[in-house]
């Protein structure tokens, strides 16, 4: 609290929102907005560690670069992007189950899928209509050759930000907006995997995602260049983190 705020009821404070809201116009916003950008309303804040000082504008070049920005033309975002109609262009052959099974204890189905895979099926009353899937298999960090173990790190990453099959990741984006359902990788020092989830309305969506992940992977090379950039930085700055320097001891030690 600030010097002089009065301490209220919580159900006067809510009335007293509701009043002030009732009086709001749209020209009233507008005009508390447009106050934010009049001259002189700005301050520019410059952080940075000491060991860079001397290589850190001066304030006379934070005023150029503040004005040249303020000056530059803006353009009105205009949606270039062409968006496939649908996640999948050839529907995989379906499966079948060639065994089930019951787990009474716990209230399980255990189904045995012809590609040889193992699902384990339970209800759940805490989430109505919403589906949950995971997956893992043996695998990992330590099951890939040395030479490939950085890049094994570095995957899971890489493809989450890449999108998959003929979408990028703004285009995936945009056509899943609204959309409920949701896949990703997992992968671990000894377990790899999936996992996804959807309201049962967006099911089919779920599915089809995971598939195009799974199948269809792709690598967006200029989001694989700011990872990799981001990794060396925290790599070079790590040296300079003191709980960095005493976590790395304890661990030798």
């Amino acid at each position: 609290f600030f010097n002089g705020d009065v301490l209220m009821d919580k159900i006067d404070k809510r009335n007293k929102s509701y009043a002030i809201v009732e009086k709001l116009d749209s020209l009233t916003i507008l005009n508390h907005i447009r106050s934010y950008f009049e001259e002189g309303n700005t301050v520019v804040l410059l952080s940075a560690p000491e060991r860079v000082a001397k290589d850190l504008p001066t304030e006379s070049e934070l005023k150029t670069m503040f004005a040249v920005a303020k000056n530059a033309p803006l353009e009105k975002w205009q949606e270039k992007q062409n968006i496939p109609t649908q996640l999948l262009s050839k529907h995989p052959l379906a499966g079948k189950v060639v065994r089930k099974s019951t787990i009474a204890g716990i209230n399980v189905e255990k189904w045995e899928l012809s590609n040889g895979a193992t699902l384990y099926i339970k209800p759940s009353t805490e989430r109505r209509n919403h589906i949950q899937l995971t997956g893992f298999r043996e695998g990992g960090f330590l099951a890939l050759d040395t030479a490939q173990f950085v890049n094994g790190v570095f995957v899971k990453n890489v493809l989450a930000v890449s999108g998959a099959g003929e979408f990028d990741r703004h285009s995936l984006t945009k056509f899943l907006n609204g959309n409920t359902a949701s896949a990703s990788f997992i992968i671990s020092s000894h377990r790899e995997g999936l996992s996804a989830s959807a309201y049962m309305k967006d099911a089919q969506t779920m599915f089809e995602l995971l598939h195009l992940k799974w199948t269809d992977p792709r690598v967006d090379t200029a989001m694989f260049d700011v990872i990799k950039k981001k990794a060396i930085d925290a790599a070079k700055n790590k040296q300079y983190s003191v709980t960095s320097v005493y976590s790395d001891q304890i661990s030798k030690a």
